[in-house]
């Protein structure tokens, strides 16, 4: 699912398969609701983890690892 709507855009993935993204920088902000499984995420020393049913609030020009 893809909409957009004036700066507002919302897409959605779905993946099967653990997957793992390497200084990932994100040029706008983000909102990511997991929905099932959980999600690493990684900056500098920090580590968050979420699992179905958190949200996780990416603030634009954020350097992490996925």
């Amino acid at each position: 699912m893809h909409i957009r709507h004036q700066d507002l855009t919302t897409a959605e993935v779905r993946s099967s398969h653990l997957h793992r993204l390497h200084r990932v920088t994100l040029f706008s902000a983000a909102i990511c609701h997991i929905t099932q499984g959980s999600k690493v995420i990684i900056q500098d020393d920090s580590r968050l983890v979420a699992g179905p049913g958190e949200l996780i609030i990416i603030p634009a020009n954020t350097p992490l690892e996925i």
